[in-house]
């Protein structure tokens, strides 16, 4: 970071133990109770999210086959480089970022690659 961009901008040496990557604002919700965190859909919501969803995964559709096709492929390649006991003591976590930035379209292309990404663990699962 340049001081010029930013004038009110400690240089790095002046607060060293500060760190950009924190998990102090962390929360770690299972998936079946995100409603009781995030709130529910009004219903004027609701609708207008089930038709974005709708148009989304109609235009999506092609970009998830080839996906999911992609997938198979891999997991061959997961189950011959890993054993059983190490595919079933693997733990995976999929993190989606709801900050500001993720309104819209970025927030529908981060629930799809979220979606693929939870097919292909499920392919592992399954395949072996």
């Amino acid at each position: 970071m340049r001081r010029w961009l930013h004038p009110q901008a400690p240089s790095p040496d002046e607060h060293a133990p500060y760190r950009i990557f924190t998990r102090a604002h962390d929360k770690i919700v299972p998936a079946d109770q995100l409603d009781t965190v995030l709130g529910g859909l009004s219903a004027i919501d609701r609708i207008h999210f089930d038709k974005a969803c709708r148009t989304f995964d109609g235009a999506l559709s092609e970009w998830r086959t080839k996906a999911q096709l992609a997938a198979l492929e891999a997991s061959n390649h997961v189950r011959n480089a890993l054993s059983d006991k190490a595919r079933s003591d693997t733990v995976v976590t999929i993190l989606v970022d709801h900050s500001g930035s993720m309104k819209g379209q970025s927030i529908l292309l981060a629930a799809a690659a979220a979606e693929v990404a939870t097919d292909f663990i499920r392919i592992l699962e399954h395949c072996g």
